[in-house]
């Protein structure tokens, strides 16, 4: 299998697909080839809950499953309200997230995805502009290492427990 991708995306979790969103809507990459690599893509359980600081209208607003524009503080007796102008206390369920993410993903056409289970990288050719390509590649591999691993200890908790 040839790979020839301009941006490889490790992982399709929320920080790997949320970049592959800006790929998408930014005009530069339209003509780029991206690849996810994920062997448990589609993702399609809520593992997580997202919690973030937002301005008040937002892309992920429709999506939300919370938000709250002021706070209370107690303390037994006393109380105070706090405004959160200009912005609000968000939470998003993943699977919410991974849904919408992938339904833009899936439209666009110079992203693929590769379920990365039993991938074997056996030649890596880079090309880098000026001199640090050998940094930069023994990087590359660093990261590619540990990804493998976290997938693997991924493999055995789950057969574990």
């Amino acid at each position: 299998m040839e790979l020839d991708y301009d941006y490889i995306i490790c992982g399709g979790g929320i920080s790997g697909l949320l970049l592959a969103l800006k790929f998408s809507n930014d005009s530069y990459y339209k003509d780029k080839s991206i690849l996810i690599l994920d062997p448990d893509f589609p993702k399609k359980s809520n593992d997580r809950t997202l919690c973030f600081w937002d301005k008040k209208n937002s892309i992920w607003d429709s999506l939300l499953t919370s938000s709250w524009e002021n706070v209370v503080f107690k303390n037994g007796k006393d109380e105070k309200s706090l405004d959160l102008n200009p912005l609000n206390y968000k939470m998003l369920s993943s699977i919410s997230f991974y849904d919408y993410a992938n339904s833009i993903i899936k439209n666009n056409t110079n992203i693929q995805v590769l379920n990365a289970e039993g991938f074997k990288l056996q030649r890596l050719q880079l090309s880098l502009p000026g001199s640090n390509q050998r940094k930069t590649l023994l990087n590359l591999l660093k990261f590619l290492i540990v990804f493998w691993i976290g997938i693997l200890l991924k493999r055995i908790l789950n057969i574990l427990f």
